[in-house]
């Protein structure tokens, strides 16, 4: 269908799918196994076998009219030009193989670098799963259709380089049908000219997609990383078309391809068997044939890797990867990390035991004047009085008996706070910090004594 054809039926779209559901990494990570036939067609045998039997042909029927159909005479004529030629062979076999290694070299490394120019989604997937927080459905829209439009402008780019995508998508309405694009969005790229000419546009989407996201706090640090990415997503797309709109001179092909045409017409009279010492079979002249015609076909092979030989590119297979790889980009950046079913629950570090501190109160308090007792007694410093003497409990706030007491009991409780907080080990000389505390509570005792004395 043509463009015009699309505009006039632009109400009359199909049923619209969901574009994520369509992508397969089948074709593109799984290597299919080739039979025979498919080898040996893409084998060195199959690239030149055809044209080697017919130069061998050619070869043949020239000697057959030198050995039975030309005179003595005529074949000593024959026998100074071929030596004449063969000659000029010898010094024209270097000169071939560096205009001819040359171009194939050039050719190989404008066919790499058209490769490494043809973008991949992935980046901005990841981009959209550190940068986005996913807790609205807008989030999930942003993620969904930022991806959406970089393989819009995709595939705008490829359908004028990749007879595979053209064929996929000839219209605008399979970019609708395959829910890539929007009614709306195909009809305001339709105002700005031919779809393939305006590729940019949906990038352009992409910027005002992600400044929004900023404004709302959807994205809300760090999005110019993903203005970033997508800048350099253009950059790819804009280099690639650059490449397609700028071949290699034709000429240059040309001269490659008359030297070496011209070498091995040549060559039937030059490399002809003329003399007892010549060999029948021109061994040498068909390796070098060989060698100069591979050189050709894979020269042929890679100036336009974007077409349908077994060699090019499989931008289709590419192309179905790249949508379900958008998929899962967004799948894992909703699902978020995987959890177990059954999380066992640690205790903290910073949570002291149940039991080590009893419910406040009364009892909290006698249980640490019993926990205090119990070690001082076991250091043989001082007899703590009893818990059921009133008067030791009492902590009466007036006199001077009630201040001495009440110091004892205050000094006590923070010793044993300390003791409890450090966890140390009640036998003597575990800890030297521990002796610190206990000969200031010595000290303070002894005083406390010769006061009550």
């Amino acid at each position: 269908m043509e463009m015009g054809e699309a505009k006039a039926n632009t109400d009359q779209y199909p049923e619209k799918k969901y574009v994520w559901t369509q992508g397969s990494p089948k074709y593109w990570y799984n290597n299919k196994k080739e039979n025979w036939d498919t080898r040996l067609k893409t084998s060195i045998v199959g690239k030149t076998g055809k044209a080697l039997l017919v130069y061998m042909m050619v070869y043949t029927i020239i000697h057959f009219i030198y050995e039975y159909l030309l005179s003595s005479e005529q074949k000593v004529w024959f026998g100074m030009v071929k030596s004449g030629i063969r000659v000029g062979l010898n010094g024209y076999g270097r000169d071939l193989t560096f205009l001819l290694g040359f171009y194939v070299n050039f050719v190989i490394k404008r066919w790499w670098e058209q490769y490494k120019l043809i973008p991949w989604p992935d980046t901005m997937g990841l981009l959209n799963t550190a940068l986005t927080f996913y807790q609205t459905d807008d989030a999930k829209k942003l993620s969904e259709d930022i991806l959406r439009y970089q393989m819009l402008s995709f595939i705008l780019c490829f359908r004028k380089i990749s007879e595979e995508v053209r064929r996929a998508f000839p219209s605008s309405v399979e970019l609708i049908q395959s829910g890539m694009a929007t009614l709306t969005e195909i009809k305001n790229l339709e105002k700005k000219g031919d779809l393939d000419s305006v590729w940019w546009v949906p990038l352009h989407w992409c910027m005002h997609r992600l400044k929004m996201a900023k404004h709302d706090k959807i994205m809300p640090c760090d999005h110019k990383e993903a203005i970033g990415d997508i800048n350099k997503y253009w950059e790819k797309l804009k280099n690639l078309e650059n490449h397609i709109q700028a071949p290699i001179p034709a000429v240059y092909k040309q001269v490659a391809f008359l030297v070496v045409g011209f070498y091995f017409l040549a060559a039937l009279i030059g490399f002809q068997c003329t003399t007892v010492d010549d060999f029948y079979l021109p061994i040498f002249l068909i390796f070098r044939f060989i060698f100069y015609f591979g050189w050709c076909k894979v020269a042929m092979a890679l100036t336009d890797p974007f077409g349908d030989d077994k060699e090019d590119f499989e931008i289709g297979h590419l192309l179905s990867r790249h949508i379900w790889a958008c998929n899962e980009h967004l799948r894992a950046g909703f699902e978020g990390l995987p959890m177990d079913e059954e999380v066992e629950q640690l205790p903290s570090l910073h949570e002291e035991p149940a039991t080590t501190h009893p419910a406040a109160g009364q009892e909290g308090e006698r249980q640490e004047q019993l926990d205090l007792r119990s070690f001082l007694r076991s250091r043989k410093l001082f007899q703590m009085p009893s818990l059921h003497n009133k008067q030791a409990t009492t902590h009466p706030a007036a006199g001077q008996e009630g201040k001495r007491q009440e110091q004892l009991d205050h000094r006590s409780r923070s010793l044993l706070r300390s003791q409890k907080r450090k966890d140390l080990n009640v036998e003597v000389g575990v800890n030297a910090e521990v002796d610190v505390h206990v000969e200031g509570t010595i000290d303070h005792t002894q005083e406390i004594s010769d006061c009550e004395c």
